[in-house]
């Protein structure tokens, strides 16, 4: 017969020293766990809340946490290992009021924005009462810590939770972009705008902001940035069921004050024919908002991306033809020139014949690898 591998003959409380390489380096995480409670790191947990289960029919490790607040909450955190090389960060909440509510805000939604703010990539689930994690061997201890000093330093009042106030407000432009997202990849994969690639597309969301974002760096200088969907300073942030913002934002890092001030310069010049261009294609269903740095559309939610291609159908053969209005010249080199001429006791010119410097193509688009929402059917 099969044997039952979720059968409680299998559970050990304690991982042995031949267990695989994975899970002795989560028996690694646990001590370091136990340790950290031992010696009072994180209020609320000891390491009486601490437990162990490994599974000896088929080396799966699970570590969980688990404590109650003074609300009477339940709050359980879990390291999860399975077969092959995935590993999951859990966290689960429990409980409810004592007053006569049909719902009440979760906590782990709010929890789950303070993850992303960390760049920790947690989702949804157990009817919002939850939160699943994606991780591996060199992040799970971390996730899990990070969660217990979130939550451990964060009990919310009882009134919190009877609170109408909105945790997150971009849902629905989330979801939405989640469904533009690969037609924007497909279109970039035959070639509609050059130098893109379906990977240079990436999709962004934190507290403040649900965006696609394309961005052209030169790695040293600046950033411009393209972007798609609703940050909380958006023009309709209330109304985010029906508009989306498109936006152009530079982004000025150069290295020394001269050169922050040229890449400005060229950069306003740049926008204010942008600006002008833009006046022709967008004069239909789309407010544009004129910036002497960039500018910002809005329009209907159900004609973005119709009106983003576009607005990257003009920009970006703009941005490769877009022509320097005078050559940078680097004080380094002015200083040369000065002693030059006191070493030569004469008057030295610098040249500035040369081909027009089209100053916005000597960077590249950002890539990063994307995690694609795949699911039919909107969840908010």
């Amino acid at each position: 017969m099969t044997p039952n591998p979720d059968s409680p003959k299998f559970i050990r409380h304690e991982i042995p020293d031949n267990a695989s390489v994975r899970a002795l380096r989560l028996r690694e995480d646990y001590n370091l766990l136990r340790a950290n409670m031992e010696a009072c790191v994180w209020h609320h947990i000891t390491s009486d809340c601490l437990r162990l289960y490994y599974n000896t029919n088929d080396g799966r490790v699970r570590i969980t946490v688990g404590f109650t607040d003074k609300n009477k909450h339940s709050h359980t955190f879990s390291i999860l290992s399975y077969r092959g090389k995935r590993l999951q960060c859990e966290y689960e909440f429990e409980g409810g009021v004592d007053a006569p509510v049909v719902s009440f805000r979760s906590y782990a939604e709010w929890l789950m924005l303070q993850l992303w703010q960390y760049e920790i990539d947690a989702e949804l689930c157990k009817c919002d009462r939850g939160l699943v994690i994606s991780a591996d061997l060199d992040t799970a201890y971390d996730v899990m810590s990070k969660m217990l000093d979130i939550v451990t330093n964060n009990i919310k009042p009882i009134d919190w939770f009877l609170s109408k106030e909105p945790v997150w407000q971009f849902y629905r432009t989330y979801y939405d972009l989640c469904k533009m997202l690969p037609l924007l990849q497909a279109e970039a994969s035959r070639g509609r705008w050059k130098d893109v690639t379906p990977e240079n597309f990436r999709l962004v969301r934190n507290v403040d902001c649900a965006l696609i974002c394309l961005d052209y760096t030169d790695n040293r200088n600046y950033t411009m940035q393209f972007r798609l969907g609703m940050t909380k300073t958006g023009f309709a942030v209330e109304r985010t069921d029906k508009f989306m913002d498109m936006f152009y934002h530079f982004e000025n890092h150069a290295p020394n004050d001269e050169l922050r001030a040229y890449f400005d310069k060229e950069n306003r010049e740049f926008s204010n024919i942008a600006n002008i261009m833009l006046e022709i294609s967008f004069s239909w269903k789309a407010l544009l908002f004129h910036s002497d740095d960039g500018f910002y559309i809005n329009t209907y939610r159900k004609n973005a991306f119709q009106k983003y291609c576009l607005m990257l159908d003009w920009i970006i053969p703009f941005k490769n033809r877009y022509e320097a209005t005078e050559l940078y010249i680097a004080p380094e080199l002015l200083e040369t020139k000065k002693r030059l001429e006191a070493s030569l006791s004469t008057d030295l010119e610098i040249s500035k014949e040369q081909e027009p410097d089209l100053i916005f193509t000597h960077g590249h688009f950002i890539e990063t690898p994307i995690d694609e929402d795949s699911s039919d059917e909107c969840p908010f």
